[in-house]
């Protein structure tokens, strides 16, 4: 009867072992699913809210990936790194002034050995009659401020909340000053 009891709490516990891994990779996939499926909404809701703007200021939408935009637009820094770089949520129209927006997200990869990292910003982009070297308005990050410590600092504006918010930088250092005062 000892016996017999002993090999029922060896099986169990037998059991017990096998089924801590099987749980922990099913919590594993079971996070991976969720997340797949958040990030899916969200762009869904993404796409909506984009369409949603478009309509709104009567600009063209087209959600679609648009690698050939990626393309035209290489010449500008930001939208040159990387591969499998395209566009989605475009929105194509006129500005009060006359002149041509697009406003758009925009994703790119980067490998290194084995791990890809994929990067998505928003761009705003108007074409204006004259010519201006590429302005660049990001939010203040921990890359901006390392670079303003070893010297590398962006172009500060009299609001001071507006310089604390923001990095700007220009390949013309005067530029932004110029470009966001009015005449």
């Amino acid at each position: 009867m000892l016996e017999c009891c002993a090999s029922i709490i060896e099986a169990t516990s037998d059991l017990h072992r096998a089924e801590g891994p099987l749980l922990i990779f099913i919590l594993f996939v079971a996070i991976a699913i969720g997340s797949f499926i958040l990030s899916h909404l969200a762009g869904k809701k993404r796409t909506a809210a984009m369409r949603m703007l478009a309509a709104q200021m009567g600009f063209d939408f087209c959600a679609a990936k648009d690698r050939q935009l990626a393309r035209e637009l290489d010449f500008l820094k930001h939208l040159s790194k990387g591969s499998n770089r395209y566009a989605h949520n475009v929105l194509r129209g006129v500005s009060p002034d006359g002149e041509p927006v697009m406003i758009f997200d925009y994703r790119y990869e980067v490998s290194s050995g084995e791990s890809t990292t994929v990067h998505q910003h928003s761009v705003f982009l108007i074409t204006l009659p004259r010519r201006f070297p590429e302005l660049q308005i990001e939010p203040e990050g921990l890359k901006s401020r390392l670079m303003h410590a070893v010297g590398l600092g962006d172009i500060d504006f009299e609001s001071i909340e507006f310089s604390k918010a923001f990095d700007v930088r220009s390949r013309t250092r005067n530029l932004p000053m110029t470009s966001a005062m009015p005449a």
